[in-house]
């Protein structure tokens, strides 16, 4: 992957942001966007609920997601994965959180198999829940997975939205990739929260 140079991976239609990937004299490029900017100034939130809801387009090599991360990138580092989908894998969602410090890494993660793909070019929604207690993923508003809350991930997290390569399938990897996303939104009143979820 490239950083942006000349070739600009954003554009906006009908109050949608797409990111777009392809290759540029040989070399893939694409495009991230978050809520703080570099110098860690922006939105970040304690707990509540955060949600994307995108559409995922393209095949081996696509590599969309939606993490967070505390915008206090000092020792511990903290992550949480809400979403990261793979085109060589299209039914496959991928839920985790990460601690690293200096020494070591660990991390919790969960794999779900879903019925349809991904990759279908229709608009899902990804969200987690976060509370004093847990970490919770949602696709389509259905809960696919809990994490246990510790002490380092009580601390404001931002969120992220990427498109990648996938450097295990970059051999399979051509064409023009694209995440297309209708919005990113945090919510921290829990009555709100309980309108985008189900089986609460």
């Amino acid at each position: 992957m490239s950083p942006v140079g000349a070739t600009n991976p954003f554009s906006v239609s009908d109050g949608k942001l797409t990111i777009t990937m392809k290759q540029v004299d040989g070399v893939w490029q694409s495009g991230t966007m978050q809520t703080v900017n570099s110098a860690g100034q922006g939105f970040a939130q304690e707990y509540g609920y955060f949600e994307m809801r995108a559409a995922f387009h393209g095949g081996a090599g696509a590599w969309p997601a939606f993490w967070m991360l505390s915008p206090d990138q000092t020792v511990p580092r903290v992550e949480v994965d809400i979403v990261e989908a793979y085109g060589g894998d299209p039914d496959g969602h991928h839920q985790a959180v990460h601690l690293s410090n200096k020494e070591s890494h660990a991390s919790k993660g969960n794999y779900s198999g879903l019925a349809s793909s991904m990759f279908d070019g229709a608009f899902h929604t990804y969200g987690a829940r976060i509370t004093t207690d847990w970490i919770t993923v949602y696709y389509d508003g259905k809960e696919l997975s809990r994490f246990p809350m510790s002490e380092s991930f009580r601390t404001p997290l931002y969120m992220i939205a990427s498109l990648a390569m996938n450097p295990l399938e970059v051999e399979r990897a051509s064409g023009t990739y694209k995440m297309v996303i209708d919005y990113v939104r945090a919510y921290a009143a829990p009555d709100v929260m309980e309108q985008h979820l189900t089986g609460t």
